[in-house]
């Protein structure tokens, strides 16, 4: 019998493709499914699922993720990784760079713009969702990146 995988992200794109990654992990073994929080269907009481997977930007506290997952439910972060080659680029980047690093929201971008073990110059994350954005412009996060 399949376990049941429910993957849960702010953006309804994230959550599709974190579940795409799962699925293709353990088509034969779950069943995944996704929600998201923008789109609505991560709103409300979820229905139950072995397993919750659900990034860190989904929900914004212990309580809310209460709010919404079953009770008693098994549930874990989504963490970012970086593939072997991506930090070897990275690794790459001359010191004293300066650089936007782009996510899809504040909290990714602001999560995952210096991955451990990177030196190297100055990064700023910026998301497209962010309006006005001070100094930064739109899409900015009021750093000055010039």
């Amino acid at each position: 019998m399949k376990k049941t995988i429910a993957v849960v992200a702010l953006d309804p794109r994230a959550a599709a493709f974190y579940a795409g990654q799962i699925e293709s992990l353990f088509h034969d073994y779950a069943e995944v499914r996704s929600y998201s929080v923008r789109d609505g269907s991560a709103t409300g009481k979820l229905p139950g699922a072995d397993l919750f997977a659900i990034s860190t930007d989904a929900y914004g506290s212990a309580e809310e993720v209460a709010r919404h997952v079953p009770i008693d439910s098994v549930t874990m972060g989504i963490e970012v990784s970086y593939k072997w080659d991506t930090l070897e680029e990275l690794w790459g980047i001359p010191e004293g760079t300066k650089a936007l690093f782009v996510n899809m929201t504040e909290t990714m971008g602001a999560g995952s713009h210096r991955p451990a073990g990177v030196p190297g110059g100055q990064s700023y994350p910026v998301h497209p969702l962010l309006s006005g954005g001070g100094s930064g412009g739109a899409g900015g996060t009021g750093g000055d990146a010039g």
